[in-house]
C-alpha cells in the first residue's frame, strides 16, 4: 500500500502523529492505549487504560490513533510550542505555601533509609540519620523541585542543623515548597528500615500559572515578556533568577 497523507501501516489503517518529524523530535509518538497509560494528572499517574477490555465497541480505535506525547518543555498537539517558566500572581495577597508533615521513627535501626517521590521523581536515599539540608538538597536534586524548605518546627520554620529527621522516639519535620507553588500532589515515600507517614499540614493556595499571570509568553522561544513593572522572581515575589514576571519591580526614585 501506497499510504495517504495521514496514515501509515501496512494496510494504511493507523493514522500518523502530526509534525515532520513525528510531533516534531519533541515528543513520542503513541496509540491511544499508550497515552492513557502515559496520562497524568497534577504531575502524578492516573492509571487509566484505553483499549484494555477486548472486543469493546467504545474502543476499537485503541492502536489506530496516535497522538504526542510531549516533552518536559513542549505542549500543543504536535509538540511545536515551547511552555514558558510559570509562578505565583505578586498582586494577589494572603495566599500560602504547601507544606506537608512528615514523620519518622527508626524502629532502633540507625542503618535505616527511605526515598521520597514527587511528580513520578524520586530521590536518591536519605539516611534515617540525616539533617534537613540533606532532605532539602535531595529534594531540589529532582527536576520537579526548584526550591523548598525543611524544618522541625512549624511555627517557627526553624532553621536547626543540628537535629536529625529520624528518631527513634519517632520526629515530625515539615517540607515547604516553595517551587513549584499552588496545591503540589503530596509526595510519597519508599522505605528500607524506618516507620514513615506524610500528610498535608498545609494546603498549597498560591497561583502557578504562566509567566505568573503578568506577562505573555513567545511560544517560539519559550520566555516570558513581562508587562511594565514586573521582572524576575526566586518563585516567592521576591527578585530572582527565575524569568517568570513574579516580581514587581521597585518604582525608581528621582532627585
Amino acid at each position: 500500500c501506497s499510504c495517504m497523507d495521514g496514515f501509515e501501516g501496512a494496510a494504511c489503517d493507523t493514522m500518523s502523529c502530526p509534525g515532520d518529524p513525528a510531533c516534531n523530535d519533541h515528543g513520542d509518538c503513541l496509540s491511544m492505549s499508550a497515552l492513557a497509560e502515559a496520562a497524568t494528572s497534577n504531575g502524578d499517574a492516573l492509571d487509566l487504560t484505553y483499549g484494555a477490555t477486548p472486543n469493546d465497541p467504545e474502543t476499537w480505535d485503541f492502536e489506530m490513533i496516535q497522538g504526542c506525547d510531549c516533552d518536559d518543555g513542549y505542549f500543543g498537539y504536535d509538540c511545536s510550542l515551547m511552555s514558558c517558566p510559570y509562578g505565583d500572581d505578586p498582586m494577589t495577597k494572603y495566599q500560602y505555601n504547601e507544606v506537608q508533615e512528615i514523620t519518622c521513627e527508626t524502629d532502633d535501626d540507625d542503618d535505616g533509609y527511605f526515598t521520597f517521590t514527587f511528580r513520578e521523581e524520586t530521590t536518591a536515599s536519605i539516611s534515617v540519620t540525616a539533617g534537613a539540608d540533606d532532605v532539602e538538597a535531595a529534594l531540589e536534586a529532582l527536576d520537579s523541585i526548584t526550591y523548598v524548605d525543611v524544618y522541625f518546627d512549624a511555627a517557627l520554620k526553624d532553621d536547626d542543623t543540628t537535629g536529625t529527621i529520624c528518631s527513634s522516639s519517632e520526629t515530625t519535620f515539615y517540607v515547604e515548597f516553595k517551587y513549584p507553588t499552588d496545591d503540589v500532589p503530596l509526595m510519597t515515600y519508599a522505605a528500607s528500615g524506618p516507620t514513615i507517614s506524610i500528610k498535608e499540614y498545609q494546603t498549597g493556595t498560591k497561583e502557578y500559572i504562566e509567566c505568573s499571570g503578568r506577562g505573555l509568553c513567545d511560544y517560539s522561544t519559550g520566555l516570558c515578556s513581562c508587562f511594565t513593572g514586573y521582572g524576575a522572581s526566586d518563585g516567592q515575589g521576591n527578585e530572582g533568577s527565575l524569568d517568570n514576571c513574579g516580581y514587581v519591580l521597585p518604582i525608581a526614585g528621582t532627585d
